[in-house]
């Protein structure tokens, strides 16, 4: 089945430095998993629901899709990826093709995911859309989704805990 949706959702507001000094530590904080929420429901109000989520094994990844999980049908399904942590923007977008569902969230990082934001809209909307991409940022715990129909890409949306974008 190809890829007709791609929600591209960044990781909420994480905790500066984790115990263990490692990066892929670093746990969601409480404004993290609530920005989270807000932002799945936003997306859930606009009938933007995955088939399945790719979610970055690094804690706060994890634990952004803990706080978005109840928004979504418990139909939705979870998948761990080690490869999304800090993955480039064609890591992302052949994730999403290559697991065969028709509607997929990416849950990982940036710079990799506001790059593949910015190249999106660019296909989308030319040089405006490549404009509404830097105005917009890609902040802890926005999403994006794309309609995507061969080599159309329509943006659906940009969600931020402030509001669509």
């Amino acid at each position: 089945m190809p890829l007709h949706r791609l929600i591209l959702m960044r990781h909420g507001k994480a905790e500066n430095r984790a115990q263990s000094g490692e990066d892929i530590d670093r746990a969601l904080t409480q404004r993290g998993r609530d920005d989270v929420a807000a932002v799945a429901e936003m997306l859930f109000r606009e009938e933007l629901i995955p088939d399945i989520a790719l979610v970055s094994t690094a804690l706060r990844c994890e634990e952004t899709w803990e706080a978005a999980r109840p928004i979504f049908p418990p139909r939705v399904k979870v998948e761990l990826m080690r490869h999304l942590y800090n993955a480039p923007p064609a890591v992302l977008l052949e994730a999403a093709r290559d697991i065969g569902a028709d509607s997929v969230a990416v849950v990982a990082h940036n710079p990799g995911l506001q790059t593949l934001v910015t190249e999106l809209l660019a296909l989308a909307e030319g040089d405006a859309g490549a404009a509404r991409a830097a105005r917009f940022g890609f902040s802890p715990a926005s999403a994006a989704a794309f309609r995507i129909e061969g080599a159309v890409v329509v943006c659906e949306g940009l969600f931020s805990p402030n509001g669509p974008g």
